[in-house]
């Protein structure tokens, strides 16, 4: 299994809702390892992240006290992405950030995930 590392890095808009989408190629099967240390909270902190998943499960995670701050940087998570018989799958995560002023920004990471090769065929006959 591969090992990847995704930081979550955002900037805001002050008046309006920021959308963008990021891809990014992997092999075979991975544990996608996630942070959320680089979120932009300089104009408006973020109270909520929702994670929706290519298989539409969801994780929620809410500001929390931290250090005498409200913060979600140190927020980290993993899933394993697997490949599919169909080479170059898509499998997209939309990460719905909620601001302190009533906005939700989105991103969407598009994981183009590729088949492994194979190191080993066995033949029964």
């Amino acid at each position: 299994m591969n090992n990847f590392n995704y930081t979550l890095t955002t900037e805001q808009n002050t008046l309006t809702q920021t959308a963008s989408t990021v891809y990014q190629s992997i092999t075979g099967t991975n544990m996608v390892n996630f942070s959320l240390s680089s979120i932009d909270q300089a104009e408006s902190p973020v109270d909520k992240v929702i994670v929706t998943f290519y298989d539409d499960r969801e994780l929620v995670f809410n500001r929390s006290f931290t250090n005498s701050e409200y913060s979600l940087s140190a927020t980290t998570f993993s899933e394993i992405i697997e490949s599919e018989i169909i080479d170059q799958c898509s499998k997209p995560v939309l990460f719905a950030l909620h601001r302190d002023d009533g906005i939700t920004d989105f991103l969407n990471l598009v994981f183009y995930v590729y088949s492994g090769r194979v190191m080993t065929m066995e033949i029964l006959i």
